[in-house]
């Protein structure tokens, strides 16, 4: 299985700023639409249906060889990408869990865009990689990770994710693209 790479600054602060503003406004927008209830994650997902591309897909491009991503067991050709937001409030988290069944076919990755950077997210074998905005970590799909409750913070931790693959019969069964309807797959090639 590939160590996780860091790609620091793979956003600006000013684009992480735009990003989590964004993000935030629409989980206002649901709180205030369904008072009283838990909006769940995945708050945003298909993110490649909104602004976030212009601002995500280009920085990709350029990170997207066939170097990078023979890393994972993944190919250009035919590759598949999956997105959406995290956004956790005090006293939630995100369980252990993964994104594929199998090592090598699947790219995960975690781009923290504001919040909390005491928090980081726990990678199994790894330990507790710090949340450093701007920061995008590139992990195999199989490896196991999560997030500890948040507690007493003031404004929401936002992340992204984006997924890659050439083969969706890898997809954990728990995968956004298994358990929303709507949620797509863009290919990226």
């Amino acid at each position: 299985m590939q160590d996780p790479i860091i790609v620091d600054n793979f956003l600006s602060d000013e684009e992480c700023g735009f990003l989590h503003a964004l993000v935030s406004e629409q989980y206002d927008l649901q709180s205030k639409l369904y008072p009283g209830k838990y909006v769940p994650w995945p708050l945003l997902y298909n993110l490649f249906d909104t602004e976030i591309k212009d601002v995500v897909l280009p920085k990709f491009e350029s990170l997207l060889t066939e170097e990078m991503l023979a890393k994972f067991g993944l190919k250009k050709k035919n590759l598949l990408m999956s997105s959406w937001s995290n956004i956790l409030q005090t006293g939630e988290n995100i369980m252990s869990h993964r994104h594929s069944t199998k090592e090598n076919s699947f790219m995960t990755t975690n781009l923290f865009v504001g919040g909390p950077t005491h928090f980081g997210t726990n990678y199994r074998f790894y330990g507790n990689g710090k949340n450093v905005v701007g920061r995008l970590v590139l992990l195999d799909g199989h490896l196991h990770h999560s997030v500890d409750p948040m507690s007493n913070i003031d404004i929401p931790r936002v992340s992204m994710v984006f997924d890659f693959t050439n083969d969706v019969e890898t997809v954990h069964p728990t995968h956004p693209s298994t358990v929303k309807d709507d949620h797509k797959w863009y290919e990226v090639t």
